[in-house]
């Protein structure tokens, strides 16, 4: 989002460009989801209980933005993203770099996706002329 505030859209063109705003503040905030945190914590760090990541989680997170993830909370709306990230992945003997955090993408399921993570990638991949179904390739 850049602080500017601006309203998430995916709507609106300049200079021939379609521009896509983000509502959360950073990329990062769309990994922000106990579950898929939990299976990539302990897939990562086997010495851990289950158990102990929930509580490290529970006790990083507002209780609203635990309850419900995907939901529209103003923490992650104006924070960066890698640094509650950061925090949460901090129970690990050797947490992941920032530009590491794919693998946590990577384990999430699609439940856990954030409804507006998959509409921008949707009208990203529309602009590439990657959408439609498997055979649009002309195969009849």
């Amino acid at each position: 989002m850049d602080g500017k505030r601006r309203r998430a859209t995916t709507a609106g063109r300049r200079n021939g460009l379609r521009r896509l705003f983000w509502r959360r503040y950073e990329i990062e905030s769309y990994l922000i989801h106990p579950e898929a945190l939990v299976r990539f914590v302990m897939a990562e760090e086997s010495g851990l209980a289950a158990g102990t990541v929930e509580a490290h989680l529970r006790d990083g997170l507002l209780p609203r933005v635990y309850r419900d993830p995907l939901g529209n909370h103003d923490l992650l709306d104006s924070t960066k993203g890698k640094v509650i990230v950061a925090d949460l992945v901090s129970v690990m003997a050797e947490p992941p770099a920032s530009r590491d955090y794919w693998r946590i993408a990577a384990r999430m399921e699609p439940a856990e996706i954030h409804p507006e993570a998959v509409e921008k990638l949707d009208a990203i991949a529309e602009c590439f002329g990657l959408t439609g179904d498997a055979d649009a390739g002309g195969n009849s």
